[in-house]
């Protein structure tokens, strides 16, 4: 089966692992994947040019950590590592907005989203646009999860006999025996899940004034989540300029029908031209 759908396909060598799950994630670790993917892979592969200058568009991206299922391995990237990290295949898409209001969107997420929260629904957050919400869905650290498709494919590629993790149980165990047969090395793995969403920026965006007009990149499947925070920061922001009108100017809400096409590359297909191109 793996023959016939390629997956030893060779794409590139990785020359470090990149971590999922195995450590806590911090903006400023460049061995987590979501990082490395976001700073590395998104600017080189995914972001667009401007038709008239040529030069790259400044950006803000925005992403959710479901487009993303499993580390990177130090070593040989193949077809299968490629499913193993993003198996979905998920367009980018984009809307024009003032920096101001991005750098809103994103400060409304983070004072969200700390180190015990985890946002699930833009919507119920943000119903009342200046009413801060607490959402409180701790993951468990002790509980048993499999760390599944990545640690196998580590296992027999490398021919260890040992891998970290936990045993995981099955519903079919007394009919079929353990749902996870694989020997674990002790004491396994503490499972920390990244944020719910992410986010980073090109340098560009430094230098530009706060009404100058970026690219709020997200994947197509966040579009209606992103839109509705957005306009609760321009509404927010309007309700403001009301009454301090001289500080400020009002910004038209964003529309459904707003969102682009974002680049020539989906999010799972920029993983593999990245490492073609190394």
């Amino acid at each position: 089966l793996a023959v016939r759908m390629g997956l030893d396909e060779f794409y590139g060598c990785a020359p470090q692992t990149y971590h999922w799950d195995h450590e806590k994630y911090s903006k400023n670790a460049k061995d987590h994947v979501l990082n490395f993917y976001m700073n590395q892979i998104f600017p080189d592969v995914v972001n667009v040019r401007d038709d008239a200058t040529g030069e790259k568009r400044p950006y803000f991206v925005l992403l959710n950590n479901g487009f993303m299922r499993g580390p990177i391995y130090k070593g040989e990237f193949t077809k299968n590592d490629k499913y193993v990290n993003t198996p979905y295949k998920q367009r980018f898409s984009y809307i024009r907005l003032p920096r101001l209001i991005v750098e809103r969107v994103f400060e409304m997420l983070d004072s969200l989203q700390g180190a015990e929260d985890v946002v699930t629904d833009f919507s119920t957050a943000y119903a009342s646009a200046g009413r801060r919400t607490n959402l409180k869905l701790k993951h468990s650290e002790d509980a048993q999860v499999t760390l599944g498709r990545y640690l196998r494919n580590e296992l027999f590629r490398r021919f260890t006999l040992t891998s970290p993790g936990y045993v995981t149980k099955d519903r079919c165990e007394q009919q079929l025996g353990p749902g996870d047969d694989i020997i674990h090395t002790p004491p396994g793995l503490r499972i920390q899940f990244p944020p719910t969403y992410v986010h980073s920026r090109s340098p560009s965006t430094q230098t530009l004034d706060k009404y100058d007009l970026v690219d709020l990149v997200v994947i197509q499947r966040l579009e209606d989540r992103v839109r509705t925070v957005a306009n609760a920061a321009i509404a927010m922001h309007n309700a403001f300029c009301e009454e301090k009108w001289r500080l400020c100017k009002p910004i038209a809400i964003v529309e459904r029908g707003a969102w682009k096409g974002y680049g020539a590359v989906d999010s799972s297909d920029a993983v593999r031209d990245y490492a073609k191109s190394e």
